[in-house]
């Protein structure tokens, strides 16, 4: 079986779905609305929204961050009532109602390291952070009241 063979492109016509034919030699002064007196325009970025963020940043479902130390609990001159899980959902009660949502999370040392309490950081845009040593349940509200309002001075 033989396969028919096409005609040489220089005997064939252009058809219009082909598009212009460009030769890949042409100067370009030669290509349609180009020359001396037309300025070759720029490549344009494509449009961004005025609220992306950069390559690496994400935006937060959140407003502010609240880091209670998990350490604080395991030291032998830490609270002895209270442990860092529980501060964290209390905190997390507290602050649930609030318009701002805080992210509680429990971390590391947070190099405080305050005898009989547990350290807590809080930090929100447009507040000032917040540092605490934490002893009891009203020392837990005092810092929920005060991330809820920044303007609050205790």
């Amino acid at each position: 079986m033989t396969i028919p063979s096409k005609p040489h492109a220089a005997a064939s016509t252009p058809t219009p779905l082909d598009g212009p034919q460009i030769s890949s030699l042409a100067a370009p002064s030669d290509l349609p609305g180009a020359g001396p007196d037309v300025p070759a325009a720029p490549i344009a970025a494509p449009e961004r929204p005025r609220d992306a963020l950069e390559a690496p940043f994400v935006k937060a479902k959140f407003d502010g961050l609240v880091l209670v130390c998990g350490q604080c609990e395991k030291r032998g001159s830490g609270p002895s009532k209270l442990t860092a899980k529980d501060a964290r959902k209390s905190l997390k009660r507290a602050l649930g109602a609030q318009r701002t949502r805080m992210r509680i999370v429990e971390s590391s040392c947070l190099g405080l390291c305050p005898k009989k309490s547990i350290a807590v950081a809080g930090a929100a845009q447009g507040a000032p952070s917040v540092l605490a040593e934490v002893r009891n349940e009203r020392d837990l509200k005092a810092v929920a009241a005060r991330l809820a309002d920044p303007r609050r001075s205790t």
